[in-house]
């Protein structure tokens, strides 16, 4: 499994959907805050992505019955893709809702469309260590995005090249599983 592409494909694929999902979520409410919302708005936010990842969960499931694994990532990542722009581009703190829910849909689709994507490359057979280390490097970018942007933040007060830093993580993610060579679903 080491040695096959695809495998490397969706575990850098998994870093990088990770990376952007942790560092969202552990700075978004800093940056509402930043932006003029209070603190109970900006936590809003949070709590607006959270009911949109359960319809990002719905409709990724859908998405993923009719179009399978390579679509749906890359449909994933096209999304989380322009989340990102529109926080880099929002300087109303209310387009934070919009971004929310954009980003939410995008946020919810990655959990739903991470173990059958693995199952349809490799199968059941080995499935929960395949998964479990491509998990492994998604949780690697889920650590070292948040710190990236953290030290980002300190040494500049802004979260521009943070965000900006998201986007082309996304669009690496896109470029990653557009590479992907599709499956046959039966």
């Amino acid at each position: 499994v080491l040695s096959k592409k695809q495998f490397w494909l969706l575990s850098f694929a998994k870093f990088a959907d990770m990376f952007c999902l942790f560092t969202v979520i552990l700075h978004i409410v800093p940056h509402g805050i930043d932006q003029g919302l209070e603190s109970t708005t900006a936590v809003m936010v949070l709590s607006a992505i959270g009911g949109c990842s359960i319809l990002g969960r719905i409709l990724f499931g859908s998405i993923y019955d009719h179009l399978g694994a390579k679509l749906s990532l890359m449909t994933c990542f096209t999304t989380l893709f322009l989340a990102c722009v529109l926080l880099q581009i929002s300087s109303a703190p209310w387009l934070l809702f919009l971004f929310a829910l954009i980003y939410g849909i995008a946020h919810g689709g990655f959990f739903t469309v991470a173990s059958p994507s693995v199952a349809d490359y490799f199968g059941t057979r080995t499935h929960g260590i395949v998964f479990g280390l491509i998990i492994f490097f998604g949780t690697l970018g889920g650590t070292i995005g948040p710190v990236v942007a953290g030290i980002i933040f300190d040494q500049t007060k802004s979260y521009l090249i943070a965000f900006f830093i998201l986007s082309g993580v996304a669009a690496f993610g896109i470029f990653l599983t557009s590479q992907l060579k599709s499956t046959l679903r039966k």
